[in-house]
Formats: structure tokens, C-alpha cells, sequence
């Protein structure tokens, strides 16, 4: 369950609960805002080479210790592509070319509540492989002989993949 704010982002004063919108939120008297519980967007990268899928292990919780596709989460003015091209370079060294969407899910966490996970596919990648930012190590996998996978929706977005002919 995301956490519940205390105070205004803006003014510093102290939030209350109202009932707005058919839903519970916060909201500021003085700012006379209410303040939505929207999910975070995330991101991961599916980067495909000669049958191989590229792999992180996470350095950092969630998961750490597990393998997981290259990915974070989104920054504020970048695109879901921008966000995990960026993402991809600064796990693995790699560039791509270019990157599109591929499927999308949500994970619900106890920090973030609900985390809206959108998958892309990386084009074009160059580069040599290592591990940078937050992965101990990032290598290609033989996709029909992968480690164990954190994430679910990573599970899924591979299972998608393989179902697809990893093309």
C-alpha cells in the first residue's frame, strides 16, 4: 500500500482525507487541491540478440539477488522509450537504436502500491555488456534456459516473447 502523506506537497500544510472523484483522497484546505493515488510507471527493456534475452541481477531490493530485465522507473519529461533506452544504458552499457512498446502490467508493492510496468523492445543495441547503476552483473541468457526471474510481469513479458518466436 502506497504510503499516506501527511502534508501538502506545495504548502506544507496538513493534508486531510475527503471523498472526492467516488474515491478517498488527500486534500489541502489551503491549496483547496486534492491529491490522486496514481501508480508509478515503470519500465523494462527486452533486448533480444542471436536467441539470447539480456538479464540484470538486481543489486537493490525489490528483488535483490534475482535476475530481472533492464528497467526502472520513469522520469519526469522522457517517454516510456526514453525511459528505458536510458535504462538500458545505464544497467548494461548498451545502446539502441530505437525501442517500442510491447505489453504493459501492474504489480502491487508494499512501498509504491500499484506500479504500472510497461515493457519495451530495444532495437539496434551496440555496445559491450557490463554491469553499471544498480545490477551486479548483466549477460545475454539462452532463452530457453533462463535463471529465475524476479518479477512476475517480467515473467510474463518473456513468456510473451517466447509464445512470439523471440523476434
Amino acid at each position: 500500500m502506497k504510503p499516506k502523506y501527511k502534508y501538502c506537497p506545495h504548502c506544507g500544510r496538513h493534508l486531510t482525507d475527503d471523498s472526492a472523484h467516488g474515491v478517498k483522497l488527500r486534500y489541502c484546505s489551503a491549496c483547496k487541491q486534492h491529491f490522486f493515488n496514481n501508480p508509478a510507471p515503470g519500465v523494462a527493456v527486452l533486448a533480444v540478440k542471436d536467441g539470447k534475452i539480456l538479464l540484470v541481477k538486481r543489486k537493490l531490493d525489490p528483488m535483490k539477488g534475482t535476475w530481472a530485465m533492464p528497467g526502472g522507473f520513469m522520469d519526469q519529461h522522457e517517454t516510456i522509450v526514453q525511459a528505458g533506452l536510458r535504462e538500458l544504458k545505464e544497467e548494461t552499457g548498451l545502446k539502441a537504436k530505437r525501442g517500442s512498446f510491447f505489453d504493459i502490467a501492474t504489480l502491487e508493492t508494499i512501498k509504491l502500491g500499484t506500479v504500472l510496468v510497461i515493457a519495451i523492445k530495444a532495437e539496434g543495441t551496440t555496445g559491450v555488456v557490463r554491469a553499471g547503476d544498480d545490477a551486479l552483473e548483466a549477460k545475454y541468457f539462452d532463452i530457453k534456459k533462463l535463471p529465475f526471474i524476479g518479477f512476475i510481469g517480467h515473467r510474463k513479458f518473456i513468456k510473451k516473447l517466447v509464445k512470439q518466436g523471440n523476434k
